[in-house]
């Protein structure tokens, strides 16, 4: 597949997240979310849910949305 695809965040790529904060603009824009919130939305029971953007085969993630 070469387009884009969504699926759901796994936790196991929380520390790539968070790398993402690492660079100055993406930090100055939007703060990072805790813990807490992290919990509430991976949570199966929950309302909300975070979802991964990836491009191809390679399963590269391009974006996390939360819904």
């Amino acid at each position: 597949m070469n387009g884009i695809s969504f699926r759901p965040f796994r936790s196991d790529e929380l520390a790539a997240h968070a790398a993402w904060f690492d660079d100055a603009e993406v930090a100055r824009r939007v703060d990072f979310p805790g813990t807490d919130w992290f919990a509430y939305v991976t949570d199966p029971a929950s309302p909300a849910h975070l979802v991964v953007a990836t491009h191809g085969a390679s399963d590269t993630p391009l974006a996390v949305f939360a819904i």
